[in-house]
């Protein structure tokens, strides 16, 4: 009889617990990162899910298989960050190990082969790496010593050390050791010293570099002749926003599609501002052709490419200003995945809009939104706490 009312008091927690962990409305993603049609994301709890386009391995799950709702990658839990742009993603663990999978025709991986990679495997034995950002089929680190390091494709000068061949090894960029902080994008990176001086490299076909010398590819880090006092910068595609410490919005690189915001000019070669407001606080880009900002209000306004619904306006007309998104209140994170877009409100819940390509919103479908979409956060398929001494699964 106790064995019997034991085992029923076991069940009955883990049933409260189960309910509980299904119903929580707390934060369901810390962090997103996307690429093209895929996405991944870390939960509060440390796990690594990813869904999406699986096309050669790039969701890490071991498979080609696509997934139209978040599976977990692996059973760790000590995910920090995660960094994603087209087709290869690398990842820190909270021991500041360096993680990376997905396609690497180009070496992005820099393991010494150009072979794809299904599931994630550790780059470096070595933990001390500051930051980390995949590019378009590159990928730029940061050490804590202050040097700068790149592996992959180098067509147009990415990787920014002085050729054009690429690297499936991580390389030293130059030999300088007061690098602080990078920012990297679809085809080039800008990145800041110690001394707030920013300097660039990569494609510049489109003005990317905002420093007037368009139509140049540039393969060693020059000196950008721009102001140093950005408060937040973000690389797309090919185009950047950055954000003024006095809140003020500013621009450059690609507007084809009216990414960037500045009405049919196709291309801006050096910064320029966005209206005359000061109240911008935060800027979202991914690997699509459109982008966010947002105001001190709450407030996100959108431009560029529409299809498939992409701003979440509920039409797919494209917007060549930046346009106050009414269905967008509270958004705090934005990503892209080409055509669709993922977000995470204030209030820590999960939502997505635009083509459901390979399933890349995560709601289970493959069917477009046109505005946006609450996604149900997943549930761990084996949680880490026992009740008694066993381990439950979800069911």
């Amino acid at each position: 009889m106790i064995l019997f009312l034991k085992n029923i008091k076991t069940t009955f927690t883990f049933i409260f617990f189960l309910f509980f962990a299904l119903n929580s409305e707390g934060q369901c993603f810390k962090e997103i990162t996307s690429g093209v049609f895929y996405s991944c994301g870390i939960k509060p709890d440390g796990t690594l899910w990813a869904w999406g386009n699986n096309e050669r391995g790039i969701l890490g799950d071991g498979t080609n298989i696509n997934r139209t709702s978040p599976v977990q990658i692996g059973t760790d839990n000590t995910w920090l960050k995660v960094s994603s742009m087209f087709r290869h993603t690398i990842a820190v663990k909270k021991d500041s190990t360096v993680w990376g999978w997905g396609q690497n025709d180009d070496g992005a991986l820099g393991i010494g082969t150009n072979a794809d990679v299904y599931r994630p495997i550790q780059l470096f034995t070595s933990k001390n790496w500051k930051s980390f950002m995949a590019g378009g089929e590159f990928s730029i680190g940061l050490k804590t010593d202050g040097t700068l390091w790149a592996c992959g494709d180098n067509k147009n000068g990415q990787l920014g050390i002085g050729n054009y061949v690429s690297k499936n090894v991580f390389v030293q960029i130059g030999s300088d050791t007061d690098w602080k902080e990078i920012f990297v994008g679809g085809i080039c990176t800008i990145a800041r010293k110690n001394n707030n001086t920013l300097w660039g490299w990569g494609n510049n076909n489109y003005g990317t570099l905002g420093d007037s010398t368009a139509n140049s590819h540039q393969n060693t880090p020059i000196q950008l002749n721009i102001d140093t006092s950005w408060w937040k910068l973000k690389i797309g595609r090919a185009f950047v926003l950055a954000i003024k410490p006095d809140s003020t919005l500013w621009v450059w690189g690609s507007n084809v599609n009216g990414q960037i915001g500045k009405g049919t000019i196709p291309f801006v070669y050096v910064p320029t501002q966005v209206g005359t407001d000061h109240d911008w606080v935060d800027v979202f880009a991914g690997c699509g052709f459109y982008s966010f900002a947002r105001k001190a209000d709450g407030s996100i306004w959108g431009t560029g490419e529409n299809d498939g619904g992409t701003l979440g306006d509920g039409t797919t007309i494209d917007k060549f200003v930046f346009t106050k998104i009414n269905y967008l209140h509270n958004f705090i994170y934005l990503n892209s995945t080409v055509y669709s877009t993922l977000g995470i409100k204030n209030d820590g819940s999960f939502w997505s809009w635009g083509y459901g390509y390979y399933g890349s919103l995560g709601d289970g479908t493959t069917i477009n939104k046109v505005i946006p979409n609450l996604v149900v956060c997943p549930i761990n398929t084996t949680y880490s706490n026992k009740i008694n001494g066993t381990v439950f699964k979800a069911i």
